[in-house]
């Protein structure tokens, strides 16, 4: 089939006189050969258009997929700094078990009744023991406890223990002479035990808040990696439908080889003319048309097999567009 494509372009002079600008037509021909089989082209254009639609959709998952990598990474480096100061204060704790072991043993695992037992027996006025030892070591529980109920009992056994030593002291001579020295250290004392109070509430709440912020990360964490599975399982469906559709194409191209290739070959040279058009190449087309129907005329010529199979493809094109053996359309029999 012989196709004709036009192209104009200005001619070089222009009458200024003429209320019209003429226009110069250039008029190239090309050569159209189609398969026999036109079903099994269309096939193949189906399933290329399936190839290009899924190689579109697989990368739109894959940016996809990047991002939420990116935002997995950016959460876990988030829970990372937010781990670290409940890393740090178990650190902290499991060192001050370590060094205080027996201390914490006393404080921590013995019974309250005991405990009590145990800081009245202390000589609080011996001079080579410190007073405060068992309060400091109480303090440092206070500070280690992670239960609202452990400090809150271990602040009252302070508050015990301050006023034991007070009714110890208040024996002493030197104490009861100088009254005003046992209010003001009683006043301390009580200030002591706000301060540790506060203390301790402000660490669990900085805590709580850490522990909150973890989960809620750890919701999110848990929300991507299901976005990611739902992902990568459809990036997989799309490989595999892009794969199935590559199979099929290839064994559309085997059943005509060589009749395909030329309608490939065809497809080609007709972008390439396309592109000329756009140039405005006219030297180029003119010179690839004629080349084209050069190799024709040529094969037609000398080759009685391909003049039939050439006749056979066009009757069969022109019966399929309702056309007469001379290119008319033929008339309607209604």
């Amino acid at each position: 089939m012989m196709e004709n494509k036009e192209t104009t372009s200005p001619p070089k002079a222009i009458d200024d006189n003429s209320e019209h600008v003429s226009k110069l037509v250039h008029q190239f021909y090309f050569v159209k050969l189609w398969p026999i089989d036109q079903d099994s082209i269309c096939k193949i254009k189906v399933e290329e258009n399936v190839v290009k639609k899924m190689n579109q959709d697989i990368s739109e998952i894959t940016e996809s997929i990047t991002k939420k990598m990116s935002e997995k990474e950016h959460l876990g480096s988030l829970l990372s700094r937010l781990n670290y100061p409940r890393r740090e204060h178990i650190k902290q704790v499991a060192a001050s078990k370590e060094k205080n072991f027996n201390s914490l043993m006393l404080h921590g695992n013995k019974s309250l009744i005991e405990e009590k037992r145990i800081l009245r027996d202390i000589n609080f006025l011996q001079k080579d023991v410190d007073p405060f030892k068992s309060l400091e070591v109480l303090k440092k529980t206070i500070r280690s406890s992670y239960y609202l109920k452990n400090w809150k009992q271990l602040l009252k056994e302070i508050e015990i223990f301050q006023i034991q030593y007070m009714e110890r002291a208040s024996g002493n001579d030197y104490v009861k002479g100088n009254i005003s020295n046992f209010e003001s250290l009683k006043k301390i004392m009580k200030d002591q035990i706000k301060v540790l109070c506060d203390e301790s509430l402000r660490n669990r709440r900085e805590l709580m808040e850490y522990g909150t912020r973890i989960r809620h990360g750890l919701k999110e964490v848990e929300g991507i990696n299901g976005e990611l599975c739902c992902l990568k399982g459809k990036l997989s469906e799309k490989n595999k439908l892009k794969g199935e559709a590559y199979q099929k194409i290839l064994k559309l191209k085997k059943l005509y080889p060589e009749e395909i290739l030329q309608y490939y070959q065809y497809c080609s040279d007709m972008n390439k003319v396309y592109q000329l058009v756009e140039e405005k190449d006219m030297g180029s087309l003119d010179e690839m048309s004629r080349s084209e129907v050069g190799k024709f005329m040529l094969e037609w010529n000398n080759n009685k097999a391909f003049r039939e199979d050439y006749e056979k493809k066009v009757m069969q094109s022109m019966k399929r567009r309702q056309l007469s053996g001379d290119g008319r359309r033929k008339p309607d029999k209604s």
